[in-house]
């Protein structure tokens, strides 16, 4: 989770997003929002969240 959501920033930043916009927070299993009990759900859980905010 965290290694997934550093990737993402790397991309951000070879992207030209300024590294002080941008903060990366992994989750792991503690917010998951489908069950781990299944492939399926596991897929939902593989994911990345973006939230956007006013200057």
């Amino acid at each position: 989770s965290q290694y997934r959501a550093r990737s993402v920033v790397q991309y951000l930043l070879g992207k030209g997003v300024k590294s002080e916009r941008l903060t990366a927070k992994g989750y792991g299993e503690t917010v998951p929002v489908a069950s781990n009990d299944t492939e399926e759900g596991r897929q939902f859980n593989r994911r990345v969240e973006f939230k956007i905010l006013a200057n």
